[in-house]
């Protein structure tokens, strides 16, 4: 259900960014797996990843933003 969620996440994001954060996204989940972290904990940290997806969302625009101004 975590992944889930950290795939949903990750159509949030603008698409040029999608790639990198669902990698990113995906080996923090991996590495919570490995650690044995109750599914629990897991799915808290897709839901806190979800939370901040509009803020990351805003901050990627941004900062394209300001690459693409002369």
């Amino acid at each position: 259900m975590a992944s889930g969620l950290a795939r949903g996440v990750v159509r949030v994001l603008p698409p040029d960014s999608r790639s990198r954060y669902g990698d990113e996204f995906a080996s923090e989940l991996y590495e919570l797996a490995v650690a044995k972290a109750s599914w629990w904990a897991q799915l808290m940290h897709g839901a806190r990843l979800l939370d901040r997806a509009w803020v990351l969302r805003a901050e990627l625009r941004q900062a394209t933003a300001r690459r693409v101004r002369p």
